[in-house]
C-alpha cells in the first residue's frame, strides 16, 4: 500500500520554494506486520503440540521485528530524516508505526488494527486458552468422545456393532439400576496430564480417563482404570470388561427410536383424552 508524502525542496532557478513534490511511500511492510498476528493464529492452528506453538509464536514475534527494521531501512533509503526514530522501535511495533506516520506527516490506522489484532491473538492463542478452560469443559471432551476412540476398548469392540459416546453410553448404563441414578464428573491435573473420573453411586461404578493436552493438541485418551461392585479393572481388562457392558446396552439409534415411540405414544394418549 502506497501514500504520498510531500516535502519541500530548495529553491532553484526553475522551481520556486512553494512548491512542493510529491513522492510515494510504500506501507506494505508496515500493514504486513499488522497483520502478522492474525496469520500467525491461522498457523497455529495446525499446531499439535505446545512446542509447535512456541515456534509459530517466535517467528511470527521475530518477523515483525525484521519486517519493521526493513521498513525502516528503506525510509531511509529514501532520504527521508528518520533520526527520532530508533531501530529499537521495532520492538514495539505500534510505537514505531506510531512515530513514523507521525514523521512522514500522515495518518494511518495500522498502530490500532496491530494492537485490536495483537490483543485478540494474546486472548486466543494456545497457551492462553490451556488456563482458561474450566473443568466442565474437560469432562465434556470425553462425555462426546465415542468408546472407539478410547485406547484399549477400540481393540475390544473390533468389529462390533458398537458406536457411542461415553457419556451417554455411562448414563445408559447407570439407569438399568434405576432411573433416578446419575453419573457425576469429575476433574483432576497433575501437570499436563488429566483424569475425568465418571461415578455413579447407586450403580456402584467408577470409570477414570487420562489424557495430555496443553493447550494445542491432547493426547490418545485411556480408560485407565474400572471399578465394579467394588472390583477394580486395569487397563486391557477395564477395556474388556467395558466392552461387555457396552453389547448389553441398547445402541443409541434404538434407544432414540423408544424416545419416539414413547412420544408419539404420549402424544396419541392426548389426543384422545381431548376428544373424549
Amino acid at each position: 500500500m502506497e501514500q504520498f508524502y510531500s516535502y519541500n525542496i530548495p529553491p532553484t532557478m526553475t522551481q520556486p520554494s512553494a512548491l512542493h513534490t510529491v513522492r510515494r511511500i510504500n506501507n506494505g511492510r508496515i500493514w504486513y506486520t499488522a497483520v502478522m498476528p492474525l496469520l500467525a493464529m491461522y498457523i497455529q492452528s495446525y499446531a499439535t503440540n505446545a512446542v509447535l506453538g512456541a515456534l509459530v509464536w517466535t517467528a511470527t514475534a521475530a518477523m515483525c521485528v525484521i519486517s519493521l527494521i526493513f521498513d525502516r531501512r528503506y525510509l531511509e533509503r529514501e532520504g527521508i530524516d528518520i533520526g527520532s526514530l530508533s531501530p529499537f522501535l521495532a520492538l514495539l511495533p505500534p510505537i514505531y508505526m506510531y512515530k513514523r506516520f507521525r514523521i512522514l506527516g500522515m495518518q494511518s490506522a495500522a498502530p490500532i488494527v496491530w494492537a485490536m489484532i495483537f490483543a485478540f491473538a494474546l486472548y486466543a492463542n494456545g497457551f492462553t486458552r490451556y488456563y482458561m478452560l474450566d473443568n466442565n469443559a474437560y469432562a465434556e471432551f470425553v462425555k462426546l468422545k465415542k468408546w472407539t476412540d478410547i485406547v484399549a476398548v477400540k481393540n475390544e469392540i473390533g468389529d462390533k456393532e458398537i458406536d457411542r459416546e461415553i457419556g451417554k453410553s455411562l448414563r445408559a448404563y447407570a439407569k438399568t439400576f434405576s432411573e433416578d441414578a446419575k453419573v457425576e464428573w469429575t476433574v483432576e491435573h497433575s501437570g499436563k496430564t488429566t483424569k475425568v473420573t465418571a461415578a455413579c453411586e447407586k450403580a456402584k461404578f467408577t470409570a477414570e480417563f487420562e489424557f495430555d493436552y496443553d493447550g494445542f493438541g491432547a493426547s490418545d485418551t485411556y480408560l485407565k482404570k474400572l471399578t465394579l461392585d467394588g472390583k477394580t479393572y486395569k487397563n486391557k481388562d477395564a477395556a474388556k470388561k467395558i466392552t461387555a457392558i457396552l453389547e448389553k446396552l441398547p445402541n443409541d439409534s434404538s434407544s432414540s427410536q423408544a424416545d419416539k415411540n414413547s412420544s408419539s405414544k404420549k402424544d396419541k394418549d392426548s389426543s384422545s383424552d381431548s376428544k373424549k
